[in-house]
């Protein structure tokens, strides 16, 4: 239960709550990279497209014949010289053989390899960051432990003063957690796990996805595939509970199942754990 509310700095294991953080940021990027494929496809069928009409749309004529242009100004006075002089630079004999429309097709040009490169290595070093975030974030307490030493000294009494408390009350605290977990899997509705409970027979083999599995009450780590007796988990044997509980939890509970005690039914005092969130130490 405590391995949960605790962040060792020096450790490379993920919490749970810092999974359920990167989802979003995850799915954002996801989404984004959607956006820029769809982009890309689309740059790419525009080219296919435009090349297709510069393969297929040439049309090549060849014709033959001659075009004359001869231009005669009729008139002896000055202005009818200078216009003879002027448009008889324009008379001309030319010879025709072939005409083709190649100068109005288009001539597209692919996006360079390069690009498309610098697009999705873009995105994977964006989700690095993300999952090295929580790893960078830790580093903010061993920084300021080396400069504020004193202070981190203090934070450390804190948290050791903090654990010695929630661990003399450790009885009231597990019931407490049972009775959540137990009230959140009454309330949470039919699920795979309560299909599995209530068809064991025909529906057993969901154990294979842990979705299906039960979790312990208190430290809420999921039961393995199969529980055998000489495994660490213990499962209560009474057919209206059900719930499983790992070796550490149970022996800290004295050995008996919190769902079926009586005395849950008189707690009314739901509040949750104070300091739920993971602390770094």
């Amino acid at each position: 239960m405590e391995r949960n509310k605790y962040v060792d700095l020096r450790s490379l294991e993920y919490k749970a709550s810092q999974r359920s953080k990167l989802v979003t940021p995850i799915l954002k990027v996801m989404l984004e990279v959607v956006t820029a494929t769809t982009f890309v496809m689309l740059d790419r069928l525009f080219y296919e497209a435009l090349d297709v009409v510069r393969q297929h749309a040439s049309l090549p004529l060849s014709q033959q014949g001659t075009k004359d242009l001869e231009i005669e100004v009729e008139g002896a006075g000055t202005v009818a010289n200078m216009m003879r002089n002027v448009l008889n630079a324009l008379n001309s004999t030319r010879r025709h053989q072939a005409v083709s429309n190649e100068v109005c097709l288009p001539k597209p040009r692919a996006m360079p390899t390069v690009y498309f490169v610098k697009i999705y290595c873009g995105y994977i070093w964006i989700l690095l960051l993300l999952y090295l975030n929580p790893y960078t974030l830790r580093l903010r307490s061993i920084i300021c432990s080396y400069f504020y030493p004193r202070r981190e000294k203090q934070r450390i009494l804190h948290l050791y003063n903090d654990i010695l408390k929630k661990r003399m009350k450790m009885q009231k605290t597990m019931r407490r957690r049972a009775l959540q977990a137990v009230r959140a899997d009454y309330l949470s509705g039919e699920s795979l796990r309560s299909l599995r409970m209530r068809y064991p027979r025909l529906l057993g083999w969901l154990t294979v996805l842990p979705a299906a599995r039960m979790a312990c009450l208190i430290c809420e780590e999921t039961e393995p595939r199969i529980i055998t007796a000489s495994s660490p988990w213990r499962r209560c044997t009474s057919a209206a509970c059900g719930f499983a509980w790992c070796e550490e939890c149970w022996l800290e509970a004295g050995e008996r199942c919190l769902a079926c005690d009586p005395a849950l039914a008189r707690l009314s005092d739901l509040d949750s754990l104070s300091d739920d969130r993971p602390f770094e130490y």
